[in-house]
């Protein structure tokens, strides 16, 4: 036993390391508590299996020895005999060619006969060898006859044995397997009126036949029609939602026609915001072929008619004198409330003679459905936000930063049916551009007089812009529609404030009157061969003689004299005539 409480151990790259005392105990007690066990497990499971062998043994070997004496009384000596046989065979078959050669060679006769007779005699001297291959392929055959019988009967059935028209046409599984083929061939038939019938007076007989010969209503069909003769041709029928409307001689040109329907439909109603954009038929359209009554083939053209025109296959009626509504519906099918929701614009009170009524609508129309992806740009509004600029006057407000509309992207997947929407589902939403928040300044400047000494007169030889409170320009200096514009508009809130644009004398103020249409107006001259106008004033601050410094309070904003709205006329003159104002302001 080593020791259980080690305190060193070996390390892999040499010398020794301290193992705790603690580790090292409860690793041996564990050990010392799984260790029987797992012996006394061991030991268990190798005497079970060793017990489980015995017996094994003891009950095999009696069966074994069994199967080897039966293989060796019967099996072993006939497979023995067998390939004895055999290589009797493949040695006299050598022999014998040999010799029938070597006779050849001398008379050809003689070795001919005996080429005839060399069958007959190998299988004379080798008949055990064909008898056990005798005994071998008959069991097989056995075998293969009885599950074919079993087969056989297993899928044999009562039927019943037609004959039509005097002939075995075929066997069916009952009655009405031949009342839905009769249906069906009254069905292919649309002219009632040109005499084709179908004989509903089969002979039925009882019989034994087979599941898969029986024969189904779609063949029974054409059988029936078939013995027409030359009142029905092989055609391809087209059914629309169960209904058959008419019959072709090709199934492909029909397809060929119908897709077109569909192609020229999406390219006269596809736009360029839809995609994925697929067409398809509401109604359910067949193509069956068989046998058809020769007066049911359509051309293309009546085809096409019948299946895009609403109307082409309706049927109506022309109310006569004493009819009613109740006796036209009953004459074709139908009942009073039918005929009415046929007729939506008739009146259930009464009808006039000569009113043309609805008793059949179209059964062969197609109504042509459009699935399609479509994408919509939805603008998203943007917020405003107003902050102060000092930089401006009073009234002298602007547009900082322009708002922009975000866009919302929204993907629907809609169904049109007939030019109509029929359905809207929303696939997705993405916001692909976010919205810009405006930014509206607005001018929190006011006009201050406290710097400016009133009445010094002097000019500094620059002017300024002579209303603080807009920048705003309309008309400006030239022709302006047919006329000549003596000065720049500049347009403002009534009352705003006019600043003299230099210091300088005040020539003229005019507080009152038309003026030639100038109305209220101050006229200043700067001393140095500039003079400046200021005209429609609501009111004037100055007078006539008065001296006034760059930046004064002169007047207020008004549209007196010849003026459509709130707006200050300004004027510059350069040795007595009137110059373009912008320029001298711009800066």
């Amino acid at each position: 036993m080593p020791d259980k409480n080690p305190t060193t151990e070996r390390k892999p790259s040499g010398g020794w390391r301290v193992v705790p005392s603690f580790f090292a105990d409860l690793f041996w007690r564990v050990f010392e508590a799984v260790y029987p066990v797992c012996y006394r497990t061991g030991i268990r499971t190798m005497r079970v299996g060793l017990r489980v062998r015995r017996m094994g043994r003891r009950f095999w070997r009696p069966i074994r020895a069994w199967g080897e004496r039966l293989y060796e009384k019967y099996w072993l000596p006939s497979r023995q005999r067998s390939r004895a046989e055999r290589e009797a065979f493949r040695r006299d078959r050598k022999r014998a060619h040999r010799w029938i050669r070597y006779t050849w060679k001398r008379n050809r006769m003689l070795g001919l006969w005996r080429a005839i007779r060399l069958p007959f005699q190998m299988l004379h001297r080798h008949h055990r060898l064909l008898l056990g291959a005798f005994d071998v392929v008959v069991p097989i055959a056995a075998v293969v006859v009885l599950a074919l019988v079993i087969r056989y009967w297993q899928s044999a059935t009562f039927a019943l044995r037609l004959t039509y028209h005097g002939q075995y046409v075929g066997d069916i599984a009952d009655e009405a397997v031949f009342d839905k083929a009769a249906q069906l061939a009254e069905g292919r038939v649309l002219n009632v009126e040109s005499g084709f019938s179908v004989d509903r007076t089969p002979v039925l007989t009882l019989t034994l036949a087979q599941r898969d010969d029986l024969l189904d209503e779609n063949n029974l069909c054409d059988i029936i029609l078939g013995s027409y003769g030359d009142e029905v041709k092989q055609l391809s029928g087209i059914y629309v939602d169960g209904t058959f409307i008419g019959a072709t001689d090709s199934a492909k040109k029909v397809n060929v026609l119908l897709r077109s329907i569909l192609d020229n439909y999406a390219d006269t109603h596809e736009q360029t915001y839809m995609k994925d954009v697929t067409t398809s038929f509401v109604q359910e359209v067949q193509l069956i072929e068989g046998l058809y009554p020769t007066s049911t083939q359509l051309n293309l053209t009546q085809l096409k008619t019948l299946l895009t025109d609403r109307h082409a296959n309706e049927e109506t009626y022309t109310v006569q004198k004493g009819d009613t509504l109740t006796a036209i519906a009953q004459a074709y099918g139908l009942t009073r409330k039918q005929l009415l929701s046929l007729n939506s614009t008739l009146s259930a009170d009464e009808i006039k003679t000569g009113t043309r009524l609805l008793v059949k609508p179209s059964n062969s129309y197609l109504d042509v459905q459009m699935v399609c992806e479509e994408v919509q740009e939805i603008a998203i509004p943007f917020e405003q936000e107003t902050v102060p600029d000092t930089s401006r006057y009073v009234g002298d407000n602007y547009v900082k930063i322009p708002g922009v509309e975000g866009i919302n992207q929204v993907t629907y997947t809609v169904t049109y049916m007939d030019d109509q929407e029929v359905t809207r589902t929303k696939l997705s939403e993405e916001v692909v551009q976010q919205p810009v928040t405006q930014i509206n300044a607005v001018g929190a400047r006011t006009v201050d007089n406290s710097g400016v000494t009133p009445g010094d007169g002097v000019a500094t030889g620059g002017f300024s812009w002579p209303l603080p409170s807009s920048y705003s320009v309309g008309e400006t200096y030239g022709y302006q529609e047919g006329r000549f514009h003596n000065g720049i508009d500049i347009y403002g809130d009534y009352g705003a404030p006019i600043l003299a644009a230099d210091g300088g004398t005040v020539v003229e103020a005019v507080p009152y009157g038309y003026n030639g249409g100038w109305g209220l107006n101050v006229l200043i001259d700067h001393g140095n061969g500039y003079m400046t106008r200021y005209a429609h004033c609501s009111s004037i601050a100055v007078t006539a003689g008065e001296k006034v410094s760059k930046g004064q309070l002169i007047g207020f904003v008004g549209s007196t004299g010849y003026s459509t709205c709130n707006h200050l006329h300004f004027e510059v003159y350069v040795g007595g005539s009137r110059v373009d104002p912008y320029p001298f302001i711009a800066g």
